[in-house]
């Protein structure tokens, strides 16, 4: 049912489910009639049509991956009462990773410009804090979020007023956690972040000003729905960030290559870096269940950020 879709899923699966049935023909068609050889057809004709529109073959690996998560959701469902849909299999298994290996050779060869985050230059995020003033208080709080934690835009616009312990500068944080409105993102562990001058300062003149009772989101602007964090950083890249650079690799996911940056120059093991901004990885998944059963020491972990923000100077790439 189309209720059960949500957010950008709700137009996006639909319309990739459209285009392959478009591919295949009219008339009615069971999932088990389906050829390895019509999955093929219909990937050729998205590669041909996306790379004509500027779009890249990593567009239509990922849209291979929607079907094929249909498909092997209908073999779980259903297999038992249809042998011949189990015995056929899944037509579009493992052509994800042939486009992907097809798209790496495109970068490799300068067919394609691939464009990723990067750490922010010392005089790219001065320009930044620099237009702090012109953003509504919503956006302002996210943004300083986003710069100190090193927090996916994400995980800051979804932050409940419970997820927030604020008292002194020893003893505050924010708890990255689960909560009613969304969940970490999947590539993200929840994590204990500690608070401390201007930015618990700011947290507090912040919460003191509005009413939770009712709505407990911090910042409920940007969470209304789930594209709320995109139309964010819609607005940071358009009003602010392309104010002072025309640069496509600067973007706020940069913030938390920038605060890695930090804690490499001063010398932090990458356990405890990762865990604090939130890479997923086996240490921090480790780290992260101790801190859960017995906890480490607020101070350590606050001084590791204390000393990571000290740093004035930071290893950057550009182009």
């Amino acid at each position: 049912p189309k209720t059960f879709l949500k957010g950008r899923d709700a137009t996006r699966i639909p319309r990739i489910a459209k285009s392959f049935a478009t591919s295949i023909g009219t008339g009615d068609t069971y999932l088990a009639d389906i050829s390895r050889q019509e999955a093929r057809l219909w990937i050729e004709a998205e590669e041909a049509r996306r790379v004509k529109n500027g779009n890249s073959i990593a567009t239509v690996a990922r849209e291979t991956s929607t079907l094929s998560a249909i498909f092997s959701r209908a073999i779980t469902e259903y297999s038992t009462t249809d042998a011949q849909l189990q015995s056929n299999g899944n037509p579009f298994s493992r052509l994800r990773g042939e486009l992907e290996k097809i798209d790496a050779e495109h970068v490799r060869t300068g067919k394609r410009v691939a464009i990723t985050s990067r750490a922010w230059t010392p005089d790219e995020l001065a320009s930044l804090e620099s237009r702090l003033s012109n953003m509504n208080d919503e956006a302002q709080l996210c943004t300083k979020l986003v710069m100190f934690t090193g927090a996916r835009l994400k995980d800051v616009t979804g932050l409940m007023i419970d997820d927030l312990f604020l008292d002194t500068d020893e003893n505050s944080y924010i708890n990255f956690r689960h909560n009613t409105f969304r969940r970490i993102s999947k590539d993200s562990i929840e994590r204990i972040f500690p608070l401390y001058g201007d930015m618990l300062k700011d947290l507090k003149d912040y919460v003191s000003q509005k009413d939770f009772s009712s709505d407990k989101k911090l910042t409920p602007r940007y969470a209304e729905n789930k594209e709320s964090a995109n139309h964010l950083s819609a607005l940071l890249n358009k009003k602010h960030i392309d104010k002072f650079s025309k640069d496509p690799s600067l973007i706020m996911h940069g913030m938390r290559d920038t605060l890695q940056a930090k804690f490499d120059a001063a010398q932090f093991a990458n356990k405890v870096s990762g865990y604090l901004i939130g890479w997923k990885n086996q240490e921090t998944i480790g780290m992260q269940r101790n801190y859960n059963r017995q906890g480490y020491p607020h101070k350590d972990m606050l001084e590791t950020v204390r000393k990571a923000h000290s740093i004035t100077e930071w290893a950057t790439q550009k182009e």
